[in-house]
């Protein structure tokens, strides 16, 4: 079994990209309240909005450019060899399929776009 310094270390060791969709940024009860977009329904699919969330970031892009930052920030003074890095995903919001279907995903595992 391994504990919880053990995990956080294994972690810092591991190559890991984060990938953000730059179009990624909807949060429909917010939109809403703030009569942001009144020609538009903005679907947000499904949105965490507590407290606690929102504490996290306004959207999911806000939010997964603030985990890579604490990540970042945790692992600074580590002699891990920290290899995590942060992709940004253009015209793709919350899509798992627009994420695999992306260049930057493709260029991750090693496909030639052209195979898309």
């Amino acid at each position: 079994a391994i504990d919880v310094s053990g995990a956080a270390a294994a972690y810092a060791r591991r190559t890991v990209v984060y990938l953000s969709g730059e179009s990624d940024v909807c949060n429909k009860a917010f939109q809403e309240k703030m009569r942001c977009t009144p020609q538009c329904t903005q679907e947000d699919h499904g949105l965490d909005v507590s407290c606690g969330a929102l504490l996290q970031g306004r959207c999911r892009m806000q939010r997964a450019h603030a985990f890579f930052q604490y990540v970042q920030r945790f692992y600074a003074h580590s002699n891990s060899g920290h290899v995590h890095h942060l992709e940004s995903v253009p015209l793709v919001g919350h899509s798992g399929c627009g994420m695999f279907q992306s260049d930057q995903f493709a260029r991750l595992v090693g496909w030639e776009a052209s195979v898309l």
